[in-house]
């Protein structure tokens, strides 16, 4: 057992390797807290761009997205037209839903975050700086909140 061979405790990555740098976890986990569902979506699609998986991932961007506009739905359904849930529950009738699909935007953070979690791994055992989130998340914020806009004016327009 004193032989140790070396060619094991060689790195497996050559000299040249650059890992692929992505978004943070934590920049991932506040946009989804701050723009919901549809905010994670968008920040993990650019972690996929990144990876160049977006055709292996895009069934789970598909499934997260249907699930997105049917949960959203679904809080307009409960708070606004039949009532299930107190308005007041929360303070309000608005800030309720708004904390419903804030808690689903988390649920679709963990999905997301499991599914790339070897590569922050990786990334996090080299050293690799994370992207810089700012631009990115801001902007996937902003166009989250029109397009949940857009969803619950829908769904308001459909359902009640």
């Amino acid at each position: 057992m004193a032989h140790v061979r070396e060619d094991l405790l060689t790195p497996t990555l050559s000299a040249g390797h650059r890992p692929v740098r992505l978004y943070s976890p934590t920049a991932l986990f506040y946009t989804s807290f701050f723009g919901g569902p549809v905010a994670a979506i968008a920040f993990s699609w650019l972690n996929s761009q990144e990876l160049r998986r977006t055709k292996d991932d895009l069934r789970w961007y598909v499934l997260a997205a249907l699930a997105s506009v049917a949960w959203i739905g679904g809080v307009v359904y409960a708070v606004d037209v039949a009532n299930m849930i107190p308005a007041d529950m929360l303070g309000s009738e608005s800030r309720t839903g708004r904390y419903l699909i804030r808690g689903f935007g988390l649920v679709v953070w963990g999905g997301f975050y499991f599914m790339h979690r070897p590569m922050h791994r990786t990334n996090t055992m080299v050293g690799a700086e994370p992207l810089n989130p700012w631009k990115a998340a801001i902007g996937c914020i902003v166009a989250a909140m029109v397009v949940q806009w857009v969803i619950v004016a829908g769904a308001k327009v459909v359902l009640g």
